[in-house]
């Protein structure tokens, strides 16, 4: 189309038909060589779950109000992915920050994870606060959840959640420290991604992040980071559901394990070791009135892994109204917890 408008509207002398070539192709250039790295979205041979480049540089932006190209491309990309797929890889630099008392590396938190769940079971029960999807987070042993309570299965994981970044007094010391780091990296990459999900439904460009992150001291954030212990099981060991909120943030590190749901039906694995895997929950489908996918997923069998998904929803006391009945969001999901 270019071509065309380029051939019927250039008049005048050759400089002044190479100055309206220039400014007709500025746009493309810009896109294909000043920021060639921008957004792609490929089939990486496994899927055809799409892949989304997001860089740093565009978050910055964000964050300072400044939409950018590179923003307006990233939302769009992360908008056809989530109607098609309700999944999108998301190729961005995972947490390797270090400072005088944080380590904020995926490494020192696995580890952490590592040491914490080989201790004794009596050691590890003296950090359980309540039910699982409690206020505190804490420790939560194998047998207690069911993901899936219509298998009539319970899963075989046990887990240690984090709810927040600033009162941790109450958590295990060794593994606080590289959580409350990991935590604050990912709810920086959460803003960005609220940023753009505002951006692709065309609303205010904090809208989300005045959905999940509190104004009050006294409210609680939509943020949950869940470290996940599975054990070695054969079949299926975290059974077929979709995630209750907005977005899970999971570095794979390239292990096989989680299965998705595919438009056809099919489950497919999703590995990726080159950034981080991001679906979309319950209230984004709600939201979008079904344009968004709350896809359907599972963990397949086999040996001992710690996954660390990371959970973004909306802050406690945001109002929603679920088959009728008005309730906050913290109401809502620990309802849904409490089925788990």
């Amino acid at each position: 189309l270019n071509c065309v408008w380029i051939s019927i509207n250039m008049k005048g002398s050759p400089p002044s038909r190479l100055i309206q070539l220039l400014f007709t192709l500025a746009p493309l250039l810009v896109i294909f060589f000043i920021s060639p790295t921008l957004v792609e979205v490929i089939n990486d041979g496994d899927n055809d779950i799409p892949i989304l480049v997001l860089e740093p540089r565009t978050c910055s932006n964000l964050s300072n109000g400044a939409v950018t190209l590179e923003g307006k491309i990233a939302a769009n990309e992360l908008d056809s992915a989530m109607i098609k797929y309700g999944f999108v890889k998301l190729a961005y630099p995972k947490p390797e920050t270090h400072d005088e008392t944080h380590d904020a590396s995926l490494s020192a938190l696995l580890g952490a994870a590592d040491v914490f769940f080989s201790k004794p079971q009596q050691f590890k029960d003296q950090y359980t606060f309540g039910d699982y999807g409690n206020d505190k987070g804490g420790y939560t042993s194998i047998g207690v959840e069911s993901v899936n309570p219509n298998s009539g299965k319970k899963d075989s994981v046990q887990n240690y959640v984090f709810r927040d970044d600033s009162v941790v007094d109450h958590h295990n010391p060794e593994l606080a420290k590289p959580a409350v780091a990991y935590f604050r990296e990912m709810a920086r990459l959460t803003r960005c991604l609220n940023s753009l999900s505002s951006l692709a439904l065309d609303l205010p460009l904090q809208k989300f992040n005045e959905v999940t992150f509190p104004s009050s001291p006294s409210d609680k954030n939509g943020l949950a980071l869940r470290i996940a212990k599975y054990e070695p099981v054969e079949g299926i060991r975290y059974g077929e559901h979709t995630d209750y909120q907005m977005f899970t943030i999971l570095y794979t590190g390239g292990e096989e394990g989680l299965q998705v749901q595919l438009p056809s039906g099919e489950f497919e694995d999703v590995t990726f070791e080159d950034g981080f895997v991001v679906n979309a929950g319950d209230f984004w489908a709600g939201i979008t009135n079904g344009r968004w996918r709350s896809v359907t997923h599972r963990v397949k069998g086999g040996g001992a892994r710690i996954a660390v998904p990371f959970f973004t929803g909306p802050r406690g006391s945001w109002r929603v109204t679920v088959g009728g009945e008005e309730l906050t969001a913290g109401e809502w999901l620990a309802r849904r917890l409490a089925k788990s």
